[in-house]
């Protein structure tokens, strides 16, 4: 009997000394959580242009004194929602344009972070790029059809268009020469060719 005294009060110290190493942290507040988009993006205030399958990263931040627990995140495409806790760079398939609700928080010892929401738009329809030469169609060399002729008078005019993002900015190289436009218009004359 006094064997089995001392085996419990051995039992007993030792989960006493276990519990003592176990330390107390007093925090307040909520972590916070940022997101990274990795894929070609375009943020017009509002919304988020992407490009197909769009590839986004997270990153917890925890205050003083307190341990992210995990971080999750919802995405909601053609009315289906899936939550899932976020480990690595998450990539959405999305091959065809399409709008997605994103919507991400993290959890720690000090509190629970409301949900943070961006909306993405899939802009998967590439640009369209059409020339053209004043009014007309551009104008060509006689001997060799596959060379545009632009002058002084007729500029060359490359207009680009996304009907769903928009253009942000349109540019050319001739050579080594660098050739910017503006308003979606990239005009070609004598002025600015090298």
């Amino acid at each position: 009997m006094a064997s089995k005294r001392i085996s419990i009060l051995l039992v007993v110290q030792l989960l006493l000394t276990s519990w003592a190493m176990v330390g107390v942290v007093s925090a307040t507040g909520e972590p916070s959580t940022t997101i990274a988009i990795q894929t070609p993006s375009f943020n017009n205030g509002s919304v988020t242009y992407v490009s197909q399958n769009p590839v986004f990263n997270l990153t917890a931040t925890s205050v003083n004194n307190s341990s992210i627990l995990y971080t999750e995140y919802e995405i909601t495409k053609n009315g289906q929602s899936t939550t899932s806790n976020y480990t690595t760079p998450v990539t959405v398939i999305a091959n065809h344009s399409m709008d997605i609700g994103l919507r991400y928080r993290s959890n720690s010892t000090s509190g629970l972070e409301s949900w943070n929401s961006l909306d993405l738009i899939v802009d998967a329809d590439s640009p369209t790029i059409s020339l053209s030469s004043g009014s007309n169609n551009p104008l060509r060399y006689i001997a060799n059809q596959s060379i545009f002729v632009t002058s002084s008078n007729i500029p060359l005019n490359f207009t680009c268009s996304d009907t769903s993002s928009g253009v942000a900015n349109i540019s050319g190289t001739i050579g080594a020469t660098q050739i910017s436009g503006s308003n979606s218009i990239l005009p070609l004359s004598p002025t600015n060719l090298p």
